[in-house]
């Protein structure tokens, strides 16, 4: 168990958590495994006949699956599935955790107000106050804006203060200051400016 963790803060560290890295890292081993059990085996042992057979078992090894409908018996043979059995789980958990950290980073940018807008025919909402969720609740019972997307920009607040999947947020006091003086540079309708209030 030890060795499991060692090599998997090592190829973490090596690919750095790249998806792409660490996905071309499970291709190569994928090839090893395959070249390696075919070139090992094929000669000897009947479950290893057609590259085929060596490229279901690297697979099945790699994957966790292990089947046991073919094993190697050589000695070579061996070490390259020692490699698959080990490499294998290691560089899938290592994937898995890299593409959830690329989600949860996307999500928390889009909470904290940190993501990029780029919207047409949206409403603006500049400053947030106590009621500004009300007019955003007008909003969506109009005929007209029921479905137009909404951007917040506020610097008062942290992360964004509506769930709604077409409400956007953006945090900053750079781009509040642009929004209330009306140099916002991104194309839309006339902004909704709320005065500013106390939040609670």
């Amino acid at each position: 168990m030890l060795v499991f963790v060692i090599v998997k803060q090592v190829l973490i560290r090596a690919t750095r958590g790249n998806p792409l890295v660490l996905l071309l890292t499970a291709f190569a081993l994928l090839a090893f495994g395959s070249v390696g059990i075919y070139l090992a085996e094929h000669g000897g042992n009947a479950d290893f006949a057609t590259p085929g057979d060596s490229v279901w078992w690297a697979v099945v090894t790699m994957s966790t699956v292990g089947y046991g409908d073919k094993v190697p018996l050589t000695l070579a043979g061996r070490v390259v599935a020692s490699v698959a059995m080990i490499g294998g789980p290691i560089l899938l958990l290592s994937l898995v955790g890299a593409v959830a950290v690329l989600v949860y980073d996307e999500w928390r940018r889009t909470v904290k107000g940190m993501s990029q807008v780029n919207a047409k025919e949206h409403i603006l909402v500049c400053g947030w106050n106590p009621k500004s969720r009300d007019a955003i609740d007008e909003l969506r019972l109009s005929r007209k804006f029921r479905k137009w997307p909404i951007t917040i920009i506020d610097d008062r607040i942290d992360t964004k203060p509506v769930e709604d999947a077409k409400v956007t947020f953006i945090f900053g006091s750079q781009p509040i200051r642009a929004c209330w003086s009306g140099r916002i540079s991104a194309r839309q309708d006339s902004p909704l400016s709320l005065p500013r209030m106390r939040l609670p």
